[in-house]
């Protein structure tokens, strides 16, 4: 079992699995028409999200109607640009080169360090899984009921008032004649976006988990460096140089392909958050369970996020404290000036980038959920 056993499944459901990896010509043919009817279906699910937003404001509608738009909003409006980015950049290759490289060090290793590490790092990434998993499906399935019962207990009449059936979409025809029709695609649109956030945010977790892995799989094998002697050491520092600089490569590869699907992330995460407390705030005690769960699913992403990518900044940096404490002053020049190389370039730790905007770290769990309080704050000021 691997770090991908749950994420290569809804990777594939939400049709961002690499299309080469199906050997059949006629189901890459299907799969490339499922995923891009899946992405177009979203974006113009969002042209029209997006015309009902305007709408509100246009019509200066009540605030607190206005900030239960916002946070759904914010959430569906984020999943296409990440999609783009997902299939651009072929990030369901990399998932493949971790699948690959799984099979060949870990998965059947006898090392019993080896395999406590891994265990170790499998279980905190099932754990972001199936927690973001979960949280996700249960919101929206909790969203879809309440809106149900509202249709229920409101009766025929509310397709001719002026309230929403879920989203504040924008709907150009009568909405009584095509009830049945908004109800379908309303529900299967919130299932199949959903699917797709899930996707991209558990990707994020599994990814920075790997680099962890990797880095603490090296800080392993340095330790043992010690029990080599003479040329057989000269050649094994050489070849963990050679490893750490993959690792350092493939840390710089993903930022080269999501740095800036994480900085969309950042740059809304501190609003849902504060949007999504300030409805707890403002809803009556009957209505507060959907926005119990969707705090809960925004303050686990930002948390996740953030922890991940820290633990890849610190456990790189790990490397440096580990070639020291090797017995390299009992070693021949050649071996120590290799030490210092590798040391002096473990000093400058791998990181996950927000775009141009920084490093993703613990810190930026408190600058977000700072952020959201400030927004919180000025919410209530106008509200």
């Amino acid at each position: 079992m691997g770090l991908l056993h749950i994420s290569t499944l809804i990777l594939q459901l939400s049709g961002l699995w690499p299309i080469e990896d199906n050997k059949s010509k006629l189901k890459r043919t299907f799969y490339k028409i499922y995923s891009n009817f899946l992405l177009v279906w979203l974006m113009v699910y969002d042209v029209f999200l997006s015309l009902g937003f305007i709408r509100l404001i246009v019509k200066t509608e009540s605030f607190e109607r206005l900030n239960r738009s916002l946070f759904v909003f914010l959430t569906t409006i984020i999943i296409i640009p990440n999609m783009i980015i997902f299939k651009q950049k072929k990030v369901g290759n990399l998932c493949q080169d971790i699948m690959i490289y799984e099979k060949a060090h870990v998965l059947n290793t006898k090392n019993p360090e080896l395999s406590a590490v891994f265990q170790a790092i499998l279980k905190q990434s099932n754990f972001f899984t199936i927690f973001t998993l979960s949280t996700c499906f249960v919101g929206t399935s909790t969203f879809i009921g309440m809106s149900l019962l509202v249709l229920y207990n409101t009766g025929p009449s509310f397709w001719k008032s002026d309230a929403p059936f879920m989203y504040e979409l924008y709907i150009p025809f009568d909405k009584q004649k095509y009830s049945w029709f908004i109800i379908i695609v309303q529900i299967l649109t919130a299932y199949s976006a959903s699917l797709v956030y899930v996707t991209i945010q558990t990707t994020f977790y599994v990814l920075f988990m790997y680099g962890t892995l990797r880095f603490q799989i090296l800080q392993l094998k340095i330790d043992k460096l010690s029990i080599y002697g003479g040329e057989n050491s000269f050649e094994k520092l050489r070849s963990l140089i050679l490893e750490h600089q993959d690792i350092i490569n493939f840390i710089d590869t993903l930022n080269e392909k999501i740095s800036y699907a994480v900085m969309s992330a950042f740059m809304v995460n501190s609003i849902k958050l504060g949007s999504g407390v300030f409805s707890l705030i403002d809803q009556s005690s009957e209505g507060l369970l959907f926005p119990i769960i969707y705090v809960t699913l925004i303050f686990g992403e930002v948390y996740f996020l953030g922890w991940t990518c820290n633990e890849i900044q610190d456990q790189s940096f790990r490397v440096a404290e580990r070639i020291y404490a090797i017995q390299w002053y009992d070693k021949g020049k050649d071996f120590k000036v290799m030490v210092e190389m590798m040391m002096m370039r473990a000093q400058k730790p791998s990181n996950i980038k927000i775009g141009p905007l920084g490093v993703m770290t613990v810190n930026t769990i408190v600058s977000t959920v700072q952020t959201a309080y400030s927004f919180i704050t000025l919410m209530l000021n106008l509200h």
